[in-house]
């Protein structure tokens, strides 16, 4: 058989359909909050924008999360390994650093939109 020029149309329609939802439901990865987490209990929260550097202590540690408009660190911390100051900047939703022997956790949150489309 033969494609018609209707069967074009019903394509395009499909392509154009789907290009739309595609667009349209992209989650926004733009961080909104900054949650400084210590023993597992939520310290402190930041709303984004923010700018500021602040001291947090936890299990005889101290760590310091420097805040940039849309970014954060842990700019310096005395623990012995220093993992969570070689993360760098946390930009995107879901970004995390994590400092274990202080028991410190800063992390991105976003805004509560869709994560993902399943089909």
């Amino acid at each position: 058989m033969k494609p018609r020029r209707g069967d074009y149309f019903i394509v395009l329609i499909v392509l154009i359909s789907a290009l739309l939802l595609a667009f349209f439901s992209r989650a926004s990865d733009e961080p909104a909050v900054v949650t400084v987490m210590i023993d597992g209990k939520t310290a402190q929260s930041f709303s984004l924008p923010h700018i500021g550097e602040y001291e947090f202590s936890g299990n005889g540690y101290s760590c310091v999360v420097e805040l940039d408009e849309m970014k954060a660190r842990v700019k310096e911390c005395d623990c012995p390994d220093g993992d969570c100051v070689s993360v760098g900047w946390l930009e995107k939703c879901g970004d995390r650093a994590v400092c274990l022997p202080a028991r410190i956790i800063v992390c991105m949150e976003g805004n509560g939109g869709i994560d993902a489309v399943v089909y």
